[in-house]
């Protein structure tokens, strides 16, 4: 028993060093998620279909046009996530907003923008991005930038959302880096999106139905974070640590009864 004792002793020890080190531990990536994603959340729906006014005031620069961002379409179209993320610069950012069914934020750079094309379109069986209006500018001083103004219809399926279809008012920044045009920034102001199936809301968004954990599903809140990567080892510490007391009990409950026996023998 005294054996035991001990052992419940260390265990105890052992569970309360760990609870402690995960919440510090949570704390510090709570803290670094900042550092991926500026902004989380639906943002509002937008009913306006133009597309903004252009800040580049010159003719669209050689070689540029909408093929440039046809095959970028044409790569999310067939779910080719890392095609469709190399047509991005290293630094590059995204902004959605409007109607985005949870997506909507800030994501910078490169790879924080493919975490996000890969929870958008990675789920869907089939997507179709097609352009309903083009134009493109250029700088009268910088023949290495350019700007592309659209507007986008999208349809599709997936398991999570059923049919869905909408519409993008978008804004591309590009830039001509070794002959190859890439975008700078997106601008995308989801309109319309329209879905079959309603995934609901939780005070926990991160917690979707499919997929890895991802920068966009993070949540502004530590507490929410720290749940969300350590809540199954913080459970299982908190298990551990009423079962390594059981020896305790046991030992005191036994010392009481002891005692009490003693107690009561005739002298």
């Amino acid at each position: 028993m005294a054996r035991s004792f001990t052992l419940g002793i260390v265990i105890v020890v052992i569970a309360v060093v760990g609870m402690a080190a995960i919440f510090v531990a949570g704390g510090a990536a709570s803290t670094g998620i900042s550092n991926i994603v500026t902004s989380t959340g639906p943002g509002t729906t937008s009913t306006s279909t133009a597309p903004p006014v252009s800040s580049l005031t010159g003719p669209a620069p050689a070689g540029f046009g909408q093929s440039v961002l046809q095959t970028h379409l044409q790569k999310l179209n067939n779910r080719d996530v890392p095609g469709a993320t190399a047509d991005y610069t290293a630094n590059a950012v995204m902004i959605w907003t409007g109607n985005t069914q949870g997506l909507g934020g800030t994501y910078t750079p490169q790879g924080a923008i493919r975490l996000t094309l890969q929870t958008a379109i990675g789920a869907a069986t089939s997507l179709s991005y097609t352009m309903s209006s083009f134009n493109a500018s250029g700088s009268t001083s910088n023949a290495n930038v350019a700007e592309a103004k659209t507007i986008l219809n999208f349809a599709g399926f997936s398991h999570i959302l059923g049919n869905f279809n909408g519409t993008i008012v978008a804004t591309y920044e590009y830039v001509n880096q070794g002959g190859q045009w890439l975008i700078q920034q997106e601008n995308s102001n989801y309109t319309v999106f329209n879905i079959q199936f309603s995934q609901g809301a939780t005070t926990f968004p991160q917690w979707q139905t499919t997929g890895p954990p991802l920068p966009q599903r993070y949540s502004e809140s530590p507490f929410k974070n720290w749940v969300y990567f350590y809540g199954g080892a913080a459970a299982a510490i908190v298990v551990a640590g009423y079962l390594s007391t059981l020896p305790l009990v046991f030992y005191v409950k036994k010392r009481r009864t002891s005692n009490r026996a003693s107690k009561n023998r005739p002298q």
